[in-house]
């Protein structure tokens, strides 16, 4: 969720991978791959936290003029995140094109909850599962990227995705003993890189 810094030299991409224009270096600071920097919420902290962000999504959507919602929450602990899952008559609304509205409410929720609870929350928002299956395909890209970096022992770029799908796969992979991730590129050309240790 922060704003990209600046550029640096660009790492080649492994072989039969072709994405778009190279992207630059990590920048120092990239939140989303600094996950052990990330203090754990207290189980206090996520009980406030899980009803914090469900009155902001309700709320949200009241003004979206969606009615008859019902938010389901639960705290991932391997994730560190806030799992809400919105269910509402005509709630295919709440997709859009390519899910950018379900991405939008889940980078607002997320900034509002971080900002009055004065901690950083990740909040994921999904709908008719249609995140749900998206986290299962990028998951499935970069276990074939920890596949290939490990028989080749060269970086492997992964497709640009958003801040929220660059934390799932840097906290997915943060333990294993043979990789390294970080983030490279900027705005929406910004990836995950895979190297080995």
């Amino acid at each position: 969720l922060l704003p990209a810094g600046a550029p640096a030299a660009a790492v080649p991409a492994a072989p039969a991978r072709s994405h778009a224009p190279a992207p630059s270096a990590p920048r120092p600071a990239a939140a989303e791959h600094r996950v052990q920097d990330e203090t754990p919420l207290t189980p206090a902290e996520v009980e406030t936290a899980r009803g914090h962000a469900e009155g902001i999504l309700k709320q949200m959507l009241s003004l979206m003029g969606v009615e008859g919602v019902a938010v389901q929450t639960r705290w991932d602990a391997d994730q560190e995140r806030i799992m809400t899952v919105v269910e509402a008559p005509g709630i295919d609304i709440l997709l859009g094109q390519e899910g950018k509205v379900l991405e939008s409410l889940q980078f607002l929720v997320t900034v509002i909850t971080t900002r009055d609870l004065k901690r950083p929350v990740a909040v994921w928002v999904d709908a008719l599962n249609f995140l749900e299956k998206k986290e299962a395909a990028v998951l499935k890209e970069a276990q074939q990227g920890v596949d290939v970096v490990k028989q080749t022992k060269k970086p492997f770029r992964l497709s640009a995705m958003n801040p929220a799908m660059r934390r799932l796969v840097h906290r997915k992979l943060a333990n294993d003993p043979a990789v390294t991730t970080a983030s490279e590129g900027e705005g929406s050309w910004r990836k995950v890189v895979i190297r080995p240790r």
